[in-house]
């Protein structure tokens, strides 16, 4: 027994550090105008309510904007976890992206793992709200507290094969959300 409970044959306890990189978000200098622009989605987390994965940005960096903020920008298929105010709401990149400093994102070593660990990652959100530090009103997890929460990793075939079977119904979210964004 760990815990984490009881863990499986073949399992193992990480942390969210194990799972990939971890790139803390931050803000261009909004005195700057040319530093936004319609380039790069620039993730806050009004983005992320109720969505599965980032179709759309209310702001967008510019190149000149992406470009102050060096290591920032996060791959597709990156997991965006809300760790300051709204805390535990994530959502799966669909493009380059940045975000704020209110997000962690996390970069999955194997980016075809990206729904399994969006799932992990969302099931966490209950811990993320404990973990986090700050006043009654406003929850505040720093990224080395978020690094180092804990995980169950399975073998990596179960991790595969969980996303492999779940691809097509994200495919259809996916889908569904760009409707509704077109609409």
């Amino acid at each position: 027994k760990t815990e984490l409970g009881e863990v499986p044959e073949g399992w193992e306890i990480g942390s969210v550090s194990d799972i990939g990189e971890i790139v803390c978000g931050k803000t261009p200098s909004t005195r700057n105008p040319e530093n936004f622009g319609n380039e790069i989605p620039f993730i806050t987390i009004p983005d992320m309510h109720g969505k599965v994965f980032s179709i759309n940005t209310a702001r967008k960096l510019s190149l000149a904007g992406e470009a102050t903020q060096k290591g920032k920008t996060i791959p597709a298929g990156s997991i965006c976890v809300s760790c300051i105010a709204t805390t535990g709401l994530t959502i799966i990149t669909t493009t380059a992206s940045q975000t704020n400093q209110q997000i962690n994102s996390v970069i999955p070593a194997n980016l075809h793992e990206s729904i399994f660990w969006d799932w992990i990652l969302r099931d966490l959100g209950i811990e993320i709200q404990a973990a986090g530090s700050g006043g009654s009103v406003l929850s505040n997890l720093s990224t080395s507290r978020f690094a180092g929460l804990r995980v169950l990793f399975p073998p990596r075939e179960l991790r595969e094969k969980y996303a492999e079977l779940m691809r097509s119904n994200f495919d259809k979210i996916r889908s569904k959300q760009n409707e509704v964004h077109t609409i």
